[in-house]
């Protein structure tokens, strides 16, 4: 509704505005969501101290009064709920303040103020020790890092010092051996690597097109992309389930996986890390077989693939949800089919008229409560 009533107020300019203006709207929608980022961080250096002697009409050669310099800023991260990825920080160096020097008259400069910068809740910090470059088959460059963890901002208002600044100058007022400058030591240069892994209760696992973006949003206020076409969804989307007694748990949405995709093909495993922290697993499976096999098929295709990514990626509690009941008249079948082959029950739904749906939040909500995962507003 609102790009179209914008679309509206500009059909009224010149042709060509109301297209340059129109296109900007829709990239700056259409923005690119960013997990992975490679950052420098120079922290602030210190300011130098000052040589100095008190000096009036009266005294020529007064007793020295040279301020030190100020401490150089550091630079921490901290993490919050207010972003949702590392976009602010592609291809930006992030340099903190530096100190002031000292001055005559015991003037000592002024600490260069700390940079705490907001990152997404999830964001995993390494240090990077040294990188290599490969280029495949194909003529794809590949940078790997050699990197040392520093830090999992897993929890909001979580912080950590990424560099510290550098230390200022003495002067001779304090320091009266002190016969020359001395100056500020430089603050440390890093170069961090960010990795985001979004962190929700529970995580939607399912082929393209399989409606796990309706599911969402029929649970949820999030209100994801849907169309009738596969990978509609390209980038991971967090949904919050509400209850009437204030408790809520928060459901992960990510692309579709289709079969080898642990060999790069559709969007690959890429994005299997954003429910890599989920406590329970929704294997949403198309009951209409659009995808030309039968859902128990697709079902054991989906959990190759997830355990080609990790081993343990099935040790978590899963339930099964057979989706599109209502435009398969042979549903009955295949969830009985279905429910012998996975030897647990499937849960009946249909995402886009919002039926059985209740069912399953509700076996969600007991998992996560024997769990003690749920949380209280």
């Amino acid at each position: 509704m609102l790009s179209q009533r914008i679309f509206k107020w500009f059909s009224k300019l010149d042709d060509k505005v109301t297209t340059s203006v129109m296109s900007n709207y829709t990239n700056f929608r259409e923005r690119k969501f960013v997990d992975q980022v490679k950052v420098k961080f120079q922290a602030g250096n210190g300011g130098n101290g000052c040589v100095s002697h008190f000096r009036d009409r009266n005294v020529l050669t007064g007793a020295p009064d040279g301020g030190d310099g100020g401490k150089g800023g550091d630079i921490l991260l901290k993490a919050s709920h207010h972003f949702t990825d590392l976009h602010m920080f592609k291809g930006k160096p992030i340099i903190g303040n530096n100190g002031k020097s000292g001055g005559g008259l015991g003037r000592f400069g002024k600490d260069g103020g700390d940079l705490h910068i907001s990152v997404p809740v999830g964001t995993l910090i390494y240090e990077i020790l040294s990188e290599t470059q490969s280029v495949n088959q194909a003529g794809v460059r590949k940078i790997q890092y050699n990197k040392k963890f520093l830090s999992d901002l897993d929890e909001e208002g979580k912080e950590v010092l990424i560099v510290k600044g550098g230390k200022g100058g003495r002067g001779n007022q304090n320091h009266r051996s002190i016969k020359e400058q001395e100056k500020g030591t430089l603050g440390q240069v890093k170069e961090i690597f960010m990795e985001l892994k979004c962190i929700a209760d529970c995580g939607l696992v399912g082929f393209p097109n399989a409606g796990k973006s309706t599911f969402l949003a029929s649970v949820s206020r999030s209100l994801p992309k849907i169309a009738n076409y596969p990978f509609t969804t390209l980038t991971p989307l967090v949904g919050k389930v509400k209850f009437v007694d204030n408790s809520a748990f928060t459901i992960a949405d990510i692309p579709g996986i289709i079969e080898e995709s642990h060999q790069n093909k559709g969007l690959g495993l890429e994005f299997l890390r954003h429910i890599e922290r989920t406590h329970v697993l929704i294997f949403m499976l198309d009951i209409s077989g659009s995808h030309n096999e039968e859902p128990w098929k697709n079902f054991e295709i989906l959990k190759n693939e997830l355990l080609q990514y990790r081993s343990d990626f099935l040790d978590k509690p899963y339930i099964v949800v057979a989706n599109k009941t209502d435009i398969e008249p042979d549903s009955q079948r295949r969830i009985k089919e279905l429910e012998q082959k996975v030897g647990k029950k499937v849960f009946e739904i249909s995402a886009k008229h919002g039926l059985g749906i209740g069912e399953v939040i509700l076996e969600l909500r007991r998992i996560l409560q024997e769990m003690g995962k749920i949380v209280y507003y």
